[in-house]
């Protein structure tokens, strides 16, 4: 079994194998590419799984789950849009964390060409994220409204391109510089979504039973 890492370890760790800038933003962009896994993972359990479970989800409260899902699409939408803005906006006066940053920080020239073939990929996958983000989810452009078909498609499997070269990414430049490939699937299960569909699933069935030995009564006292 590996040895936990504390936080501050594995910044730690970033910023001795990449130096100080470069180490301190992969650390942080880390952090926010395993925690957009998570939501992700979340979203799957829950409507991605397969019909069962969305009936499962419309037996107990349809109009919550809808609101549900389509806020946590819409999340994971704008999450994917801010990994990949510009470095810098509002002319410079505001610096975003944001995987375009790396080009910036990285010296050595041929791995740096490399690293922004990675990017462009990167941002061509999350393309669909950035055109709903910018129409619709931060801004309501009137033609957008009035003309919903000019908006690419958005899709499961597009969120599942764009995480995968974001993986591919960090990953590339972890190995770059003698660190561990991350597997940023891999996420505790313990109070997650999984436990919720659970226990919906046992009241259901204790509905289902309760109702059963109630009506079993009412034949008896009739």
């Amino acid at each position: 079994m590996a040895d936990y890492i504390s936080p501050g370890e594995a910044r730690k760790r970033c910023v001795q194998a990449m130096g100080e800038d470069l180490g301190q933003v992969y650390y942080d962009l880390f952090e926010e590419l395993v925690w957009l896994h998570d939501k992700w993972a979340q979203y799957c359990e829950l409507f991605g799984k397969d019909q069962q479970r969305v009936e499962l989800l419309n037996k107990v409260a349809p109009r919550f789950f809808w609101y549900l899902q389509h806020t946590l699409f819409d999340d994971i939408q704008l999450h994917l849009a801010r990994l990949t803005d510009p470095p810098q906006t509002g002319s410079g006066k505001n610096q975003n964390l944001t995987m375009r940053r790396f080009t910036q920080l990285i010296a050595d020239p041929k791995f740096k060409s490399e690293v922004e073939k990675l990017l462009e990929e990167v941002k061509q996958k999350c393309e669909f994220a950035r055109q709903w983000r910018n129409k619709v989810l931060a801004h309501l452009d009137v033609n957008t409204r009035a003309k919903p078909q000019l908006l690419p498609p958005r899709t499961r499997k597009q969120v599942k391109d764009a995480l995968e070269a974001m993986r591919h990414l960090m990953n590339s430049i972890a190995k770059h510089y003698g660190l561990a490939e991350i597997f940023y699937e891999m996420r505790p299960k313990v109070g997650d979504a999984a436990s919720l569909v659970y226990r919906l699933e046992k009241c259901l069935q204790k509905e289902k039973q309760e109702r059963l030995l109630l009506r079993k009564r009412l034949q008896r006292s009739n």
